[in-house]
């Protein structure tokens, strides 16, 4: 008897890898336990670190084959992937992505894949997750000189979130077969920090044109208070994590922010001397530790560039065939009438002596990255290091407590596993979601409110709101509004996110695990994960 299951796949970001989703995994484990087919989690590990400075096609080549070959084992050897050793094949039925920063790009580029190869016909698509990701492409408007620096040290990749590379591949990962496939997932999520994020900012990760938090953010009074307007019932969960209570989801309510007035506006001058002079503070701190780590970070920066410069050059496209067989399962015959037509561009080919060379000199230095040195290997130091200094941020949160103190931080990534399976439970989620450090307690629930109430959030048109209405439109060119067009011709369920943190980008996904990050960044992926469920609740109620 072959069982059937749901797909998760977890894409990370920029000089990211697959740990940096360990916590979303661990949620979506503990929170979507309704659904009738087996839950499988896969984050996938082909493309860390500087292998992200490849470019979008490249990366998603690796993690497309990557997610086919445990499609594949899966149902040809179920036992050495399955924790309960069942025999019986296990055929993904259903899959969804989430793809953080970077990874929410190169996640449509592995769909439209999908959708070029007829999977789609097969594999039901559910769920399409996006956290911090920038869609619209990046451009600093102020630090032009970011562009030109963006474009000649991060390799391919830097030059295609620029949009200065000749295929301009971000326009046309917004057209064809990857917005043809994007459309057919039944649910699209959409995450974006509006403030303290530097890599990626709120406009782009949001798919819109102006960006009032930037242009406004000391004259605005923001609302995260969202009611239902039936009742005046609140829609957001409230948690207890790691000993804080009344944790809420930082969604702010675009609708009911607005404008402080003049005597708002002279009380927070008084309270801004404070705030600037501990962030004065934090920059000094700053300032000491970061020319230790330049020299590290602009070397495995060069030399990430300069490897990642010879495998494009050195690219081939993955033999059709070969793919084929990876997914023979899945209708052999609906994949063969598909796979001959709208080939996605590639690069030059060149003999495989050469690519091996590549590889060599690429696990070498990945090699060298993983000495170990103090708690720390070289390569989570070097990676966090460099994130750090492309950031320009520090993760510094309001929520350090003497209980937090004690709290055990060591952090097990499992990095060596990529795929988990995991047995649903036919009961329900229990108020008590982590047994375990760090402990997370669900005090309201509301999730059931939240998802009646899920219109709120669906396709906001952005004009009919004060704040945007008084903020000018953000001066993109044909490409970005292309992008900005074809995206939201589809429809998302868009949530605007604030964690007053100075890393925000990194609390959004909770990038260093449950144990060490902000409550409030691990209360917006509960919620997210909770609303998965309840939304597979009620796709059964309607069979």
């Amino acid at each position: 008897m072959v069982e059937t299951a749901h797909l998760f796949v977890l894409v990370h970001g920029l000089w990211g890898g697959a740990g940096h989703l360990k916590a979303v995994e661990d949620i979506i484990t503990k929170s979507i336990v309704d659904s009738d087919e087996k839950i499988l989690i896969i984050r996938p590990k082909t493309s860390g670190l500087v292998k992200t400075y490849d470019g979008v096609e490249i990366i998603g080549q690796r993690m497309l084959i990557e997610i086919l070959n445990e499609i594949n084992r899966l149902y040809e050897s179920p036992s050495e992937n399955n924790e309960e050793l069942q025999q019986e094949p296990i055929m993904v039925k259903k899959i969804s992505f989430l793809g953080y920063s970077l990874g929410g790009i190169v996640s449509r580029y592995i769909i439209g894949e999908f959708e070029r190869l007829g999977l789609f016909k097969t594999i039901k698509p559910m769920y399409f997750t996006s956290i911090a990701s920038p869609h619209v492409g990046v451009w600093f408007y102020k630090q032009k000189v970011m562009n030109i620096l963006g474009s000649n040290v991060l390799g391919l990749i830097g030059k295609e979130l620029l949009i200065t590379d000749k295929r301009q591949f971000l326009v046309k990962l917004s057209e064809g077969d990857y917005l043809k496939g994007l459309k057919k997932f039944e649910k699209r999520f959409l995450f974006a920090n509006v403030r303290h994020d530097r890599s990626v900012s709120y406009y782009t990760a949001y798919i819109t044109d102006s960006n009032p938090f930037d242009e406004h953010w000391d004259k605005l009074k923001i609302s995260y208070e969202h009611k239902d307007l039936n009742d005046n019932e609140d829609l957001l969960s409230t948690y207890e994590i790691k000993n804080i209570k009344h944790i809420k989801p930082s969604i702010i309510n675009i609708a009911k922010t607005d404008f402080k007035s003049l005597d708002e506006l002279k009380k927070d001058s008084k309270i801004s001397i404070v705030k600037t002079l501990k962030f004065t503070g934090i920059i000094l701190a700053f300032s000491m530790i970061l020319p230790m780590w330049i020299p590290v970070v602009l070397t495995a920066t060069a030399i990430g560039t300069g490897i990642s410069y010879v495998i494009v050059k050195t690219f081939k496209r993955p033999d059709e065939s070969e793919l084929k067989k990876l997914v023979s399962h899945l209708t052999q015959e609906v994949i063969e009438e598909n796979i001959s037509h709208n080939a996605a561009p590639h690069g030059d080919d060149e003999d495989d002596e050469h690519r091996d060379e590549v590889e060599i000199i690429e696990e070498e230095f990945e090699d060298e990255l993983k000495e170990s040195n103090g708690n720390l290997g070289l390569r989570e130091r070097v990676e966090e290091a460099t994130e750090t200094f492309l950031e320009t941020a520090i993760n510094i949160s309001q929520y350090e407590t003497k209980q937090d103190n004690k709290l055990d931080i060591s952090d097990e990534d499992d990095d060596d596993e990529s795929l988990s399976v995991k047995k649903n439970s036919s009961n329900p989620p229990s108020p008590q979601i982590f047994s375990e450090k760090p402990n997370i307690k669900i005090i309201k629930d509301k999730t059931k409110k939240l998802f009646e109430n899920l219109s709120n959030f669906k396709n906001p048109s952005v004009n009919q709101f004060k704040i945007f209405n008084q903020t000018s439109k953000l001066p993109l060119d044909h490409n970005r509004k292309t992008i900005l067009q074809n995206l939201n011709s589809l429809d998302w369920y868009k949530f605007a996110v604030c964690i007053d943190v100075i890393n925000a980008h990194d609390n959004i996904i909770c990038r260093k695990g449950l144990q060490r990050s902000n409550p409030k960044g691990i209360s917006n992926i509960l919620m997210w994960a909770q609303l998965i469920n309840e939304d597979i609740k009620e796709n059964k109620k309607r069979r």
